[in-house]
């Protein structure tokens, strides 16, 4: 990729390239444009975007461009002079956008507008508050379809949805594409014009609400905050139906950041809607309320830039940094941290350095020589290829530690259930084992760091389910009893049944409010590391590698290596099952192409040939007319 005229990449990816093979010395021949710059100040991510940028400052540019519509003035200038280039600011936006507040007996308002920072304007009176009144008032007007109205938790966007439609007629009979699974729910609320959206949705359910409202069928989606991300299209308009979130770790209700609201405020007021002025309405009641919705509506003033790297970070940073050959001793790892836009500005409001910094790194080099993924000598640090198949899988070492443990230790009970053209479904029993593993690991976990991976709340909310599997199979599992965690026993079930092929009404009836979005994403998330433990394990287990350059747990005898090497495959097989919900007889047709727009079959018509018994190659190709009515019949049913 770094030989590309032209590459487009997600700072995560381009940091990868960046790391193979050592950093490139020398960029001044490379312009780099990166847009929402201020991820590098990210909770979540601002680690990878932080070091990044530090990298690309080492190694110079030709012209640096970066992005922003949420950074404040200080933090701007801040980050400009880090960077050694210069800020450019625009206070205003391409297109008008007037935020409005509504309470009791006052309107409290702000218009941003091209060459024009607004000020606050009260006017004194009630107008409409609650939500469906705001949303028909905004239908009536011209130039505000489509509404998207942002609610704070997923339930309110299926209540609010759900009590708009049951108020209005419906009004068109919207055409699933072949092969979509849609939620009736969803399809109803569609076809009276209507919606949601939220990360409980399967992937093609929210392309299709996001398709629909490109085609204007849809007039109001009620949304959390995944519509804000990446929206391709002008809105109307935008109500808040509240800016309020719980906040567990405090216990209490808390307005959203000003960042957050800002971005999603300015979903509208683009270019290229219909209307001269984009508007934003939300309510308060009381006048502390309305204090604080005017510190989200001021678009002259941002949220201060967060830290993207902290020493709670270091655990996952340093094995990254010696891996990617970025520094070879304590001193190089010291000097790039100290190096970092987070140290510069944690030396300017604090000691006038970062040598609070070194206790916590020193640490975190000693933690992963005892892992055994470094080696350190007098004067240099090596990876071992333990050490470096993990930084490249992206998992905690002590995630690999474990399921490497536990591999080991079952690797006669686990071979055994590696596919056959006996048994084909021994193979859901390996998924689950290897699926609750997973789910039971440290990157779920506080061990070795903050996890990395969460199970959804709804997953575990109903308490354990009956579990077939789980009873059948108590003695392999890595973790045991399995009623000591209900999240892991119910998320294996919903995994297992998902890459079984069950139906989504299957799937979805297992544990009571678990939708298909969620169980797609913990899929993936089980996929992943599952996919990162299988680099691992064939990594460290080549017979030509050394014993010394394993970790401990495979220090053991060439036969017994040998069955855990052949788990290498099973794992990579499973995490594809998992990724695209299938069995392994029919993951293969996932590689087809089709002609024209759409390229690829979905799940649901896969699933469908196989009904039929069509799952060779070929079966597929074979021209015989009782095949070609088989092949009919099935994609027609979907």
């Amino acid at each position: 990729p770094m030989s590309a005229t032209v590459l487009v990449a997600t700072y995560e990816k381009f940091l990868g390239c960046m790391s193979v093979g050592g950093p490139p010395r020398d960029l001044r021949d490379t312009t780099f444009v990166c847009d929402e710059v201020q991820l590098v100040g990210d909770h979540n991510r601002g680690r990878n975007v932080e070091l990044l940028l530090t990298l690309m400052r080492r190694a110079g540019w030709q012209q640096f461009v970066g992005l922003s519509a949420v950074l404040s003035d200080d933090d701007a200038t801040n980050l400009a002079s880090w960077l050694n280039v210069t800020s450019i600011r625009n206070p205003t936006r391409e297109k008008s956008l007037r935020v409005q507040c509504r309470s009791a007996g006052l309107t409290v308002e702000i218009a941003v507008a091209p060459l024009r920072e607004g000020e606050f304007e009260e006017q004194v009176g009630s107008k409409p508050r609650e939500i469906r009144q705001i949303v028909d008032e905004l239908l009536r007007s011209p130039g505000r379809k489509p509404v998207i109205a942002f609610c704070m938790k997923v339930d309110d966007t299926y209540g609010n949805c759900l009590a708009w439609v049951a108020s209005r007629p419906l009004v068109q009979d919207v055409q699933v594409p072949a092969g979509l699974e849609i939620d009736t729910e969803l399809l109803r609320a569609i076809n009276h014009r209507a919606a949601f959206h939220n990360a409980e949705l399967a992937e093609e359910e929210r392309a299709f609400v996001e398709q629909c409202l490109d085609s204007s069928l849809i007039d109001v989606v009620f949304a959390t905050s995944t519509l804000a991300a990446g929206v391709n299209f002008p809105l109307g308009s935008a109500v808040f139906t509240s800016w309020t979130r719980w906040n567990f770790d405090r216990n209490r209700s808390e307005p959203i950041g000003r960042a957050e609201f800002q971005n999603m405020a300015g979903r509208v007021g683009r270019m290229g809607q219909a209307a001269d002025e984009g508007l934003v309405i939300l309510t308060a009641e009381g006048g502390a309320a309305l204090g604080q919705a005017r510190t989200l509506m001021d678009f002259r003033q941002q949220d201060s830039l967060g830290h993207g790297i902290s020493p709670e970070d270091f655990g996952q940073l340093i094995l990254q940094l010696f891996a990617g050959k970025l520094c070879f001793t304590r001193a190089d790892a010291f000097e790039l941290l100290a190096s970092t836009l987070s140290a510069n500005r944690e030396a300017v409001r604090g000691r006038g350095n970062v040598q609070h910094w070194r206790a916590p790194l020193e640490g975190q080099i000693d933690r992963l020589v005892h892992a055994g993924c470094l080696i350190e000598t007098r004067d240099r640090i090596g990876v071992t290829a333990f050490g470096l198949a993990v930084a490249r899988s992206g998992l905690k070492p002590e995630t690999a530690i474990y399921l490497i443990e536990k591999l080991v230790a079952h690797r006669q009970q686990l071979t055994s259930l590696l596919p056959n053209a006996i048994d084909e479904d021994q193979e859901d029993d390996l998924l689950f084992v290897l699926a609750h593993g997973v789910l039971c690991s440290p990157e779920y976990g506080l061990a070795g760091g903050k996890a990395t991976r969460q199970i959804h709340w709804r997953v575990s909310r109903p308490n354990l389910v009956a579990n077939e599997y789980g009873r059948r199979l108590g003695a392999l599992l890595f973790e045991q009893p399995l009623m000591a965690d209900v999240a892991a026993a119910n998320g294996a079930l919903l995994a297992t049944a998902w890459a079984a092929g069950r139906t989504r009404q299957n799937v979805e009836g297992l544990v009571p409010g678990v939708r298909l979005g969620t169980i797609e994403s913990l899929a993936r998330d089980v996929a992943w590391v599952l996919m990162g433990i299988s680099e691992v394990v064939a990594a460290t287990t080549s017979p030509i590698l050394a014993e010394e350059m394993r970790p401990e747990a495979l220090r053991i005898d060439s036969v017994a290596l040998e069955n855990v090497r052949q788990l290498a495959r099973g794992l990579r097989r499973q995490a594809a099952r998992l990724s695209s919900g299938l069995p392994s007889g029919v993951l293969w047709i996932t590689s087809l192409e089709l002609a024209g727009p759409i390229r690829k079959l979905s799940r649901t018509q896969i699933l469908a040939l196989r009904s039929t018994g069509l799952t060779r190659p070929v079966d597929l190709m074979s021209g015989d007319p009782d095949a070609d009515q088989r092949r009919r019949t099935a994609l027609m049913a979907v």
